[in-house]
């Protein structure tokens, strides 16, 4: 059995994974487990944790760029930088990193929507995706209340309509 470890950035990445987990990683294998880190910045020292022991065999790291790849001073950059530190190379931190541009509602969004159909529209901040998600999932944005900001019925509904679209 192979064991990986994904050290996500968050509950977006956490709830999106743990679909893959449920839908696709049907192989028996492969166990997958899932870290979230709670914040794009805790990333490096739970990965540096999990490679000092021998419980995994792969160890990937999951964070947005949210189109700030160039700010040095970006969650992102730091995140690379810190994994640098760890690894040595910034070749070895791509080979372990899996970005999501700009952020992870855009697998989300590619379940019910078709690319065309959200080209050049999903922005790095989660408000200003309410109206974009709305249109997918009525619930959220119906009122000026539920704006998206990730709440943990946010993902549950999401994660719900892959479950309907996939079972």
């Amino acid at each position: 059995m192979l064991n990986v470890l994904l050290v996500v950035e968050g509950n977006e990445e956490e709830a999106f994974f743990d679909i893959v987990k449920e839908k696709g990683v049907k192989a028996e294998a492969i166990n997958l487990s899932i870290t979230n880190a709670k914040g794009a910045l805790n990333i490096p020292p739970l990965f540096q944790d999990a490679l000092s022991n021998d419980r995994y065999d792969a160890i990937f790291c999951v964070y947005d760029v949210d189109g700030r790849q160039k700010e040095q001073d970006s969650p992102f950059c730091r995140v690379r930088n810190s994994l640098k530190a760890v690894l040595g190379s910034i070749q070895a931190v791509e080979s372990i990193s899996l970005c999501t541009n700009p952020n992870i509602l855009l697998f989300y969004l590619l379940g019910p929507a078709k690319p065309a159909e959200i080209r050049g529209k999903l922005v790095p901040s989660k408000t200003a995706n309410t109206n974009l998600l709305h249109a997918y999932w009525d619930e959220i944005g119906r009122n000026p209340e539920k704006k998206y900001n990730a709440a943990s019925w946010q993902l549950k509904l999401m994660k719900y309509s892959y479950e309907d679209v996939y079972s």
